[in-house]
Formats: structure tokens, C-alpha cells, sequence
């Protein structure tokens, strides 16, 4: 009798360690589920924008160029369109007490923190971390985003507006050399540029080609358009002389002509804004004539 109540202790001990491993398995197989849902579900939600678009300026400086770069962009982009600008979290006070102040208060512009440092870079390679960090991407409020730089305007007169380029994944300046396109003042889309930053397969090389050489090399690999030169031309000038454009980038006048500028000068009066050349010289052509 002693030796079967010893059999079923032991036999309802087992049944019992049993049942409590299978509820300890299956809290852990559904927390790890749990887990990678979240994990994904994170991964989605980071890869989603608040806007389908934004007009972003990068710039650590409390600046008025920065202020007169961002009046001339509010001016020609659409009114669904809002501009972010991204600087040092010190600068802010800066922007809040500028003319900027009535658009960030009704959220047409938006401060966001800039979180990398120069760390002793050159301007240009600080631009080129900057825009390969994938983090710096996950930031950006909209998918299609139009750059801009305090050395860089949209032009009032021009014969394209900015609706039709919206269909290239990055789109810019076509280079004097050939191809295309500078990143200075370019429309990018950010889901393609990170499906290309975080698919691990091409690494961006500091102190090699710039970052814009390096998406338009890459982006076909993620299926990504890019422009082509006859269509580039004709979204933003810098290089090469196109009548007419939507924007201007840092003129280069020994490339572009002097003749050429001077058409440049008429046809996008804001390039006056960026370049001391148009109002120096029209000034003697218009007393000339």
C-alpha cells in the first residue's frame, strides 16, 4: 500500500512538473512571438513618415540665411507641403524669435534636433556622414523630400513647378562632366534611400565620392529612378544653362557663360539672393543699354 501511494505522489509530482513546463514554454514562445511583432511592427512605424512631403534644410548655424533660404522655399512649394528645418536644439530660441516664428508656431515649419556632430569633418564630409546615416533618414518627416541649402533658390518665373518632378526617387543638378545629379538642391525620395542604407549590401565609403555620386550610382539596385540629365536640367540649374528653371544651385558662371547668366539673372530674379554677380552686373548692362 505504502510502495502505491509512493508511485502516485511521484506519478502526480511528475504531472504536475510537466503541466508547469508547458505553461513556462508557452509564456516564452509567446512573449518571443510577442517580441518580433513588436520588433517589426517598430521597424514599420520607423519607416513611416508623418507627411507624403517635406522641404528640409540641414544647418548647425543660427543663421539668416537659413531664414531667407526657407521664406524663398515657403513661397513656391505647395500649401500641403511644410518645411523642417534641422540645426542644433541651442538654435532654436533663434528660429522661434525670427520671421519664421508664424510658421513654426502653426507647424508650416518644423525644428527638429540635429543629433550628429562634425567630430572634426570638413563641411562637405560632414554633409556626406550625415546623409548616409540611416538615422539621421528615420528623423525626416515626409517620403518625398526636397533639400535645399542656404545657397540655393526656387525661381518665381520659372516653367516647371515642383509637381513635376514628384515621380524620380532623386533628381538634381546634372554635372558639367556628365550625369547626374548634385544633392545640394534635390528632390529625394527617403523610403528608396533607406531601403538602399539598410540593405547592408553597399556601404557608403567616407572620404570617397560624395554622398549624392554614391545614391545615383546605387539607387538602381533598389529599383530606385533617378533622373535623366534632359529632364535634370530642367529642374534645377548649377552647371549647365537651362532657360527657365524650376531651381538654381550655387551658379557656376565660368561653366555656365557669361551671356547665359545674365539671361539666368532676368528669368530667376531670386538667384540674386545667392550670387553677387546679378546685381553688380545687371546694374551696368541696364545703364548700357
Amino acid at each position: 500500500m505504502e510502495l502505491i501511494l509512493n508511485k502516485q505522489f511521484f506519478s502526480n509530482r511528475s504531472l504536475c512538473l510537466l503541466v508547469f513546463f508547458i505553461f513556462i514554454s508557452t509564456i516564452i514562445i509567446y512573449s518571443n512571438k510577442n517580441n518580433i511583432f513588436k520588433y517589426k511592427l517598430n521597424k514599420t512605424l520607423n519607416k513611416t513618415s508623418r507627411y507624403p512631403y517635406i522641404a528640409l534644410i540641414v544647418d548647425d548655424r543660427a543663421n539668416q540665411l537659413v531664414i531667407n533660404a526657407v521664406n524663398n522655399v515657403l513661397e513656391h512649394i505647395p500649401i500641403d507641403w511644410k518645411v523642417q528645418i534641422m540645426t542644433l536644439y541651442e538654435h532654436w530660441s533663434y528660429y522661434n524669435k525670427s520671421s519664421l516664428n508664424q510658421y513654426i508656431k502653426s507647424d508650416r515649419v518644423l525644428l527638429t534636433r540635429l543629433n550628429q556632430s562634425s567630430n572634426g569633418l570638413s563641411s562637405d564630409e560632414y554633409i556626406n556622414s550625415i546623409l548616409t546615416s540611416s538615422s539621421f533618414w528615420h528623423q525626416i518627416y515626409g517620403d518625398k523630400v526636397l533639400l535645399f541649402q542656404i545657397d540655393s533658390v526656387l525661381c518665381s518665373n520659372s516653367s516647371y513647378n515642383l509637381t513635376n518632378f514628384l515621380q524620380y526617387d532623386f533628381i538634381g543638378a546634372p554635372w558639367y562632366l556628365g550625369g547626374c545629379c548634385n544633392g545640394g538642391l534635390s528632390l529625394r525620395n527617403r523610403l528608396k534611400i533607406l531601403e538602399l542604407i539598410e540593405s547592408n549590401k553597399y556601404h557608403y565609403r567616407l572620404h570617397g565620392i560624395n554622398e549624392d555620386g554614391w545614391f545615383t550610382e546605387h539607387l538602381s539596385y533598389v529599383n530606385g529612378y533617378v533622373a535623366p540629365v534632359s529632364i535634370a536640367k530642367k529642374f534645377s540649374v548649377e552647371t549647365i544653362y537651362h532657360p527657365r528653371p524650376f531651381a538654381v544651385h550655387k551658379p557656376h558662371i565660368n561653366t555656365i557663360g557669361l551671356n547665359n547668366m545674365n539671361h539666368l539673372c532676368n528669368e530667376c530674379p531670386e538667384v540674386r539672393m545667392i550670387v553677387s554677380y546679378c546685381e553688380k552686373n545687371m546694374k551696368n548692362i541696364n545703364t548700357t543699354s
